[in-house]
């Protein structure tokens, strides 16, 4: 079941059902932006895949960091695009969390 992401660390007062979130099991969370999964997110490995689409538009982007702030660490409410793609050229993590394409 897909669940509307809610607008908790950006300033915008909502996505306006543009974002939804749906849990596949007790460890993996999927972020779908415009009926698109762009991203998941992995509790039990403790990583973040980024999905072909994640970085189509400014508010897809926006929906990214929204979600990873709220299911990893509130600090990626604040990451660049710059950083996130560092992360995955370079093999870094970003706040302890490691990002893959």
């Amino acid at each position: 079941m897909l669940l509307e992401l809610k607008a908790v660390y950006s300033n915008q007062k909502g996505f306006y059902g543009k974002a939804c979130v749906h849990e596949v099991n007790s460890y993996i969370i999927d972020l779908y932006s415009y009926d698109t999964r762009v991203c998941s997110v992995n509790r039990a490995t403790h990583t973040i895949a980024l999905r072909e689409q994640w970085d189509r538009s400014n508010t897809t982007l926006r929906h990214v960091r929204e979600f990873l702030a709220q299911c990893c660490d509130e600090r990626f409410a604040h990451v660049s695009k710059r950083e996130f793609i560092a992360a995955v050229r370079l093999g870094r993590e970003i706040h302890g969390w490691p990002i893959v394409l």
